[in-house]
């Protein structure tokens, strides 16, 4: 699959998983594009099938080397939830929280504008 891509776009996809998929300009800027243009490229790059396709399966991957899945991701989400030790905070528990959504993409929206976490917990739009 990485035969696909130049050395610019494997990089850009790299640091734009690092970002935890967030920052796509950052992302073109730490991949060697221009300042001036890493906006236009980021967007230009997310909407390339072979790009999505590495990002994707990256991701996959990731997910299943750190046997992340719905069922853990709410366990995880309760136990937080719920913990009543204060080793860790507020704050710090709903950024790690954050981001894991971010990543599992609990905040990406489909055609109609709905968030795709209800698709993804199983739970139908309304």
């Amino acid at each position: 699959m990485t035969d696909k891509l130049t050395g610019k776009q494997k990089t850009f996809c790299l640091e734009y998983i690092k970002t935890n998929c967030s920052n796509g300009t950052a992302a073109a800027i730490k991949a060697g594009y221009s300042k001036k243009t890493a906006a236009v490229i980021a967007n230009e790059n997310l909407k390339k099938p072979n790009i999505k396709k590495f990002i994707d399966s990256y991701r996959v991957k990731t997910l299943e080397k750190f046997e992340v899945n719905q069922k853990n991701w709410l366990e995880a989400v309760a136990a937080l939830s719920f913990d009543d030790t204060n080793k860790v905070s507020i704050k710090d528990k709903l950024k790690a929280l954050d981001m894991l959504g971010k990543f599992l993409g609990a905040y990406n929206n489909d055609e109609s504008g709905k968030a795709l976490i209800n698709v993804i917990m199983g739970v139908k739009n309304k």
